[in-house]
């Protein structure tokens, strides 16, 4: 368990020469080129601190609408920002089965996602509970619905000056809906020609004004399901590959000299992989790789992984503001997530020697020798057997008042803002032991001793080249089971001016922050 505690208060000052305020016009162009003005609508950046328009930023800041959001057809937040020219960095995402398989994070300029700090209206998220690769953290977009989205900010490059050192890559900043009349409703469906991958979504959003007192709502929910490898034409079989010389086989079952030059594989002879043909849907055969020998293995057996995951989530936001004059409002907000996901690594396997590199010395070669089975599905008890089973809950809650000082340019925004994400990992996995005690009784008998630091054995080798029931696997196999928690928490006093005083260029603006916040990380492993 690990605890991180931030107490912290910054201003932060910035002089920004010429400034626009909420409604701003094009200054008046030379006349060699034009004499016409250019009225914008209200549009606020947040390259800032200090309320700018879009056209005038010195930060150059994308924005990408709700209605480009649903024009171009993104599923969600996640395809929103990796379509975007600066998201060129390759990340592990949804369709991958590794340290994070369920979570969408998104690498700017090439950088690892720990280098992006994204915000929802200007407020950090808690960070995914897994780390990116093992190694870092950072913050999941698949718990983010592009159906409360009213628009997204991207500042690309270093942002550390004014947002810290999480913004070394950049900031996105997701604006979510605060004004909408009536309700709409929202379903689309799709999937693929070679089969996987079918999908679903349904959106629904509305908003009403009662008097000073003004809401709006939202529920999407989201399901796909997997694909696998075998079901695709150019993953079904190492008989894809465009190198002949490397279609051979996968070693489900294999035996193999560490002496012999190169780790030659002992021939088990066509024989032992006859009654192991059933495999792999009848795919496991006696096979041969170039410069190390036969064994028995199946060309099919990369195809048992998951090339995109499954997947269902269902998402709620609700936020409300009051006016309670004219120069100050009352606001709150509320977004709920809940995702399930599951994945398939691809196939486990058993290798004797597990503390000496898969080495053993067998007594009757007397050879050092690695044994090693790679499990198939109808020996696991079906193909979804060893799937990681992931379940995510997140939120994110701010209340808070903002208005102007009387009739003055000053205006402030005082917040409280807390976001919370748990992941609850459920994966069966072997047991040391329990593994090492089934194949003693297999195959490789009782340990006789060592030499030179390896186990010594005299197996039966015969009996190593049988298939496995589903009951005997379960035998030496147990849920690993890890509940993981993040969050954040701040207290946050802002205050702008768009107009302190004039410049012969211009007005300048002032804006300032007084921040005290908290994070908390908890990520245990089970101690099997």
């Amino acid at each position: 368990m690990t605890k991180k505690k931030l107490l912290s208060t910054a201003i932060c000052a910035a002089l920004i020469s010429p400034l626009a305020i909420n409604s701003v016009y094009a200054q008046e162009q030379t006349e060699s080129t034009s004499d016409k003005t250019t009225e914008l609508d209200k549009i606020v950046v947040t390259g800032s601190l200090i309320p700018q328009a879009e056209i005038e930023t010195a930060t150059p800041v994308q924005s990408i609408t709700a209605e480009e959001i649903k024009r171009q057809g993104f599923r969600d937040v996640y395809d929103v920002l990796r379509s975007q020219p600066m998201a060129t960095g390759a990340v592990q995402d949804s369709q991958f089965s590794g340290f994070t398989p369920g979570a969408e994070p998104i690498s700017l300029l090439g950088l690892d996602p720990g280098f992006t700090l994204v915000l929802i209206d200007g407020r950090p998220m808690a960070d995914y509970p897994l780390l990116y690769n093992g190694q870092s953290n950072f913050v999941d977009l698949a718990s983010i619905p592009t159906a409360m989205v009213e628009r997204i900010d991207i500042a690309p490059g270093n942002q550390s000056a004014i947002y810290g050192s999480s913004a070394i890559a950049g900031v996105v900043n997701i604006i979510l809906k605060k004004r909408l009349d009536g309700t709409t409703l929202g379903f689309r469906f799709g999937g693929y020609d070679q089969g996987g991958g079918g999908n679903a979504r349904f959106q629904a959003t509305g908003g009403h004004t009662f008097g000073d007192l003004n809401l709006v709502y939202g529920l999407q929910y989201n399901k796909q399901d997997p694909i696998y490898g075998f079901q695709r034409d150019d993953f079904d079989s190492t008989n894809d590959n465009p190198n002949p010389n490397q279609r051979y086989g996968s070693r489900t079952f294999v035996r193999l000299s560490n002496t012999l030059p190169g780790n030659y594989y002992i021939d088990p002879g066509a024989d032992a992989c006859t009654s192991l043909g059933h495999l792999y849907g009848g795919t496991t055969t006696y096979d041969f790789r170039p410069n190390a020998g036969s064994y028995c293995g199946s060309r099919a057996e990369p195809g048992y992984s998951s090339i995109m995951n499954k997947e269902s989530s269902l998402s709620g936001y609700l936020n409300a503001s009051f006016d309670i004059n004219d120069s100050t409002e009352l606001y709150s907000t509320i977004l709920l997530n809940r995702s399930k996901s599951e994945n398939n690594g691809g196939s486990r396997f058993w290798s004797g020697g597990v503390d000496t590199n898969q080495i053993i010395f067998n007594q009757n070669s007397s050879d050092f020798e690695t044994f090693q089975h790679i499990f198939a599905p109808e020996e696991t008890g079906g193909l979804n057997t060893n799937n990681e089973r992931l379940t995510s809950d997140s939120y994110n809650v701010a209340a808070g008042i903002r208005g102007a000082f009387g009739a003055s340019n000053w205006n402030y925004d005082a917040y409280y803002s807390r976001s919370e994400y748990r992941i609850k990992s459920r994966q069966l996995w072997a047991l040391k032991d329990a593994a090492e005690d089934f194949f003693r009784e297999q195959f490789l008998g009782p340990q006789l001793g060592e030499y030179y630091g390896y186990p010594v054995y005299a197996p039966n080798e015969a009996a190593f080249y049988q298939a496995l029931t589903p009951e005997q696997y379960h035998s030496f196999q147990s849920e690993i089971k890890t509940d993981s928690k993040t969050w954040t928490q701040n207290l946050n006093l802002q205050l702008t001016n768009t107009e302190l005083f004039n410049l012969p260029a211009g007005p300048v603006g002032f804006a300032a922050v007084l921040q005290a916040g908290r994070q908390y990380w908890e990520n245990p492993t089970d101690p099997r």
